[in-house]
């Protein structure tokens, strides 16, 4: 409740209570979701089928695809190339690496050769298993060590450990 504050024509001040209308609850309004306008979708195109190729054009596509295998055949054959130059100078390294191995392998069986195993303390065919090889690994690096002379006479690189040991 107010308080209504009203002047008289004496200018003294009276108070009176204030009339207001009576409180009416809230009551929740609703308000209706804008509609959508619904437009209509045109139907599908129906798809008209695609006439066959001549036999002018067949030959043309066939050629402009031979052209782009010709073009991927090319690229093949440079990264193929490219490999097998890689791979000629790994086995090529790896023949070297045959060779001084068996070079080594040679001096050391000309020490096995020179003293007893009981004055070295073991035998060729246990130091070269300690070795984490086969004896028979060992002997064809010796094979290959010994045939290097051969090769570079003729200037053959053998392309592999199997064929150098040959």
């Amino acid at each position: 409740m107010t308080t209504e504050i009203t002047m008289s024509a004496t200018a003294t001040p009276t108070r009176r209570k204030a009339e207001h209308p009576p409180t009416v609850p809230a009551t929740p309004v609703t308000v209706p979701a804008p509609v959508e306008a619904k437009v209509e979708q045109p139907a599908p195109a129906v798809e008209q089928p695609k006439p066959e190729p001549t036999e002018e054009q067949k030959t043309e596509m066939r050629a402009a695809k031979a052209l782009e295998a010709q073009s991927d055949l090319k690229r093949l054959a440079d990264q193929i190339s490219g490999q097998n130059v890689h791979i000629g100078k790994i086995l090529s390294q790896a023949v070297d690496h045959a060779v001084m191995c068996g070079k080594y392998l040679d001096q050391a069986r000309e020490t096995f050769d020179e003293y007893t195993a009981d004055e070295l303390g073991t035998t060729w065919d246990d130091w070269v298993t300690a070795l984490d090889m086969t004896v028979q690994t060992a002997g064809r690096y010796r094979r290959i060590s010994r045939r290097e002379a051969d090769w570079k006479a003729a200037k053959f690189v053998p392309q592999s450990i199997e064929k150098a040991a040959e």
